[in-house]
């Protein structure tokens, strides 16, 4: 099985105003016009079997909104959704209860949208509720095209949450953090309780990094991400085809480690 741990979908009456603002704000290009089937289509294209379909509430008036559509996706024969919280809603453990009551898996949290640093003691309690319910918890990591400086996810800041949170599952998105790899290297290598995903690195990161990252890593905690619409998942596919590591690895990195993440069993038809 082929699994994109990474891919952003709008509702439809949202997705081309939504993809067109993104796309401008970050000097990107979309690969699809940001709607579920529009996902669904460039996956099939690329041999992509399921994909996480990562929500974000960007504001707190949007928590209930993209969470109620995250659930509505649960038997979607695609999409895996993920909910998401916002830092400043009062009302986020008990969300947090509601979605994993649902039947959803984890939560995507985006520091620099969401106006946060990454360990802010204030969000010790999210991440303990996640670690409780076990809900992974998908953080962007390192720097946003879109957005200005500070970074609010640095790699010392996130190996700060998962040394404090060792029962929670972490994945820091864009192979640890966007374009600061050496302190991903630093910092976040050979942590237990952390997985890397490779959102929107096939044109950004260098092979022999990526290689270097996922040898002290350990392969077992590299997950598939294109970071569709911003990403061909072709792409990202033919990115790990490259990496010089095994062909094991290369099948683990594609599927097989979120399936035993996601406690996945289902067969390719």
């Amino acid at each position: 099985m082929i699994i994109d741990t990474h891919v952003h979908c709008f509702p439809d009456l949202l997705a081309k105003r939504a993809v067109l603002e993104l796309a401008e704000r970050g000097t990107l290009y979309p690969y699809n016009d940001g709607t579920l089937d529009g996902a669904k289509k460039v996956c099939r294209n690329a041999g992509v079997d399921k994909f996480i379909h990562l929500n974000i509430a960007t504001k707190p008036t949007q928590q209930k909104t993209v969470n109620d559509w995250a659930i509505s996706l649960l038997n979607d024969d695609m999409a895996i959704p993920f909910g998401s919280i916002h830092p400043l809603c009062e009302d986020k453990l008990e969300e947090l209860e509601r979605i994993a009551d649902a039947g959803i898996k984890g939560i995507k949290l985006h520091p620099d949208y969401q106006s946060y640093f990454v360990d802010d003691p204030s969000m010790d309690g999210v991440y303990d509720k996640c670690g409780k319910l076990g809900l992974i918890v998908i953080l962007h990591a390192g720097m946003d095209l879109g957005l200005p400086d500070p970074i609010h996810a640095t790699p010392d800041r996130v190996a700060n949450i998962v040394r404090r949170h060792p029962s929670t599952i972490f994945v820091a998105a864009h192979m640890g953090g966007f374009r600061v790899w050496d302190g991903v290297k630093e910092h976040l290598c050979g942590l237990d309780n952390l997985y890397f995903d490779t959102a929107y690195c096939s044109l950004d990161l260098p092979l022999r990094t990526a290689t270097e990252i996922i040898e002290s890593h350990g392969a077992d905690k590299i997950l598939m991400a294109s970071d569709l619409p911003w990403e061909d998942p072709a792409k990202t596919l033919k990115m790990i085809d490259l990496l010089e590591i095994s062909e094991s690895d290369k099948a683990k990195i594609k599927g097989g480690n979120t399936m035993k993440l996601l406690n996945l069993s289902f067969v390719k038809l």
